[in-house]
């Protein structure tokens, strides 16, 4: 059992797997059954019923994990909304600057879903290393597309921390000059 673990895999997934192979031949007979027009419509809706009261107990294993999913996802979704209120609540403690706190707390927000996001796919049983595969390589994929834009989030990521100018402060710039009424990520106006 140690050995399926450390590749992700449990000793109930290999056994339902090798079920499935069994089942295979069931599933078989059932597409040649149901396409046989020889068959009478009875004979037909029998061996149909037949075969989903032989699947009600992995239907019933599929629903009661699905169904702890949810509840796992439904109390994570409160649990991150208590959680962003918290950091909110700790940073206006702190004096942190408004711009700073709304980087921070959409930050915080996406990475709180995120992990909730690796909890609810783990109970289903999804492997968590496909799931940072595949964010990966996502990720990689939008860097590479959005180069540009990646420059101006760094560019707003730099004027938050290192605070060149403050909201309400008045900038004159070769182009344009006007009074700070927000700082974002992707924009400032």
């Amino acid at each position: 059992m140690m050995l399926y673990g450390k590749m992700g895999i449990g000793m109930m997934e290999l056994q339902n797997a090798m079920l499935a192979v069994q089942d295979n031949t069931t599933v078989k007979e059932l597409t040649k059954v149901m396409g046989d027009d020889s068959v009478s419509n009875e004979k037909k809706t029998s061996f149909l019923l037949q075969y989903l009261l032989d699947q009600r107990e992995p239907l019933l294993r599929f629903g009661q994990t699905l169904l702890i999913a949810l509840i796992v996802f439904v109390i994570g979704r409160k649990m991150v909304k208590l959680l962003l209120r918290f950091t909110d609540r700790w940073m206006e403690r702190r004096n942190v600057e408004v711009s700073v706190r709304k980087f921070v707390m959409s930050l915080a927000g996406v990475i709180y879903n995120v992990l909730l996001i690796f909890v609810v796919a783990g109970i289903l049983g999804v492997g968590t290393s496909s799931i940072v595969a595949m964010v990966g390589s996502a990720g990689l994929a939008i860097g590479l597309a959005l180069q540009g834009s990646l420059a101006n989030l760094a560019g707003g990521v730099l004027i938050l921390l290192l605070k060149p100018f403050q909201v309400g402060d008045y900038i004159i710039t070769p182009q344009s000059e006007g009074t700070v009424q927000s700082i974002d990520i992707f924009t400032r106006d």
